[in-house]
């Protein structure tokens, strides 16, 4: 093992088998104590969070980050495998197994008879391959297998496009912003009347038909979401600032005055 460390070290370029030899080293009994502690349980909210990472370096426009983010994510899946393979659960050969007969199986439209002139066409083709290898008899069904761990927001956009394939959908953004309005009444009548627990599931109403309205846009909520929270922290950015140099405290200033630096940060975007 001490030549591999040496070797490893010295490399200039590394592949694939590279990463696994590493991988082997650090859960080996002279690896790293941190590492072979780890379990499937323990790690697992590590790949939600390097995902996200992934989509911020693309968003970013920022290719070495990319790079770098790709990199964390894929050592997520190595390090399950050399989990499972150390645990007699699975092993990479087994993922990739799957992964390669899945790839092929939903592909109709190229490794079978199957047509696809477009990317929709595609889709449906791939959308009818998963139903049928998942047994999926219902949308419901499909509705049900959708992770507990996605975002709300991005669980509730699936949710509502699957319910639009058989029809159940509004048919223009006039129609769904009418839903939204009367949501928004209901929740202001339940708040008005001082029933908490009644607004707080008016208010997940509400956003479920936002949801909705970003769809019909054919926008993304969470991006949506994103883009109005980094808006808000820039304009806050500016608060702060002003109220830094002005000598004074937070305290020291009213809510309305606040406000107008938040509008003139508003209006110099």
């Amino acid at each position: 093992m001490k030549d591999s460390k040496e070797r490893l070290k010295n490399k200039q370029e590394y592949n694939f088998d590279d990463l696994l030899e590493i991988m082997k080293i650090l859960l080996s009994p002279q690896g790293c104590p941190w590492d072979r502690a780890q379990t499937h349980q323990s790690i697992r909210i590590n790949a939600i969070e390097e995902a996200y990472e992934v989509v911020d370096a693309i968003d970013q426009n920022d290719k070495q980050k990319l790079i770098e983010e790709l990199g964390d994510l894929m050592l997520q899946s190595v390090f399950h495998c050399m989990i499972a393979e150390r645990d007699n659960e699975f092993g990479l050969k087994d993922v990739i197994d799957t992964l390669c007969e899945k790839l092929i199986s939903r592909h109709s439209h190229v490794f079978g008879d199957i047509k696809a002139q477009d990317a929709k066409e595609a889709l449906f083709a791939w959308n009818s391959a998963k139903a049928q290898e998942k047994e999926l008899k219902t949308i419901t069904q499909d509705m049900k297998q959708l992770p507990k761990h996605f975002p709300e927001l991005l669980r509730a956009q699936k949710v509502q496009k699957k319910a639009a394939t058989v029809g159940f959908d509004f048919e223009t953004i006039e129609q769904s912003l009418q839903k939204t309005d009367e949501e928004i009444a209901e929740l202001k009548t339940e708040i008005k009347n001082g029933n908490i627990e009644k607004a707080r599931k008016e208010l997940g109403d509400c956003l479920f038909s936002l949801v909705n309205t970003a769809r019909m846009l054919k926008a993304d909520a969470e991006l949506c979401l994103k883009g109005a929270t980094d808006k808000f922290i820039n304009r806050f950015e500016q608060i702060e600032k002003a109220v830094i140099d002005s000598g004074k405290d937070f305290g020291e200033y009213t809510l309305q005055q606040l406000d107008q630096i938040y509008n003139k940060a508003k209006e110099q975007e």
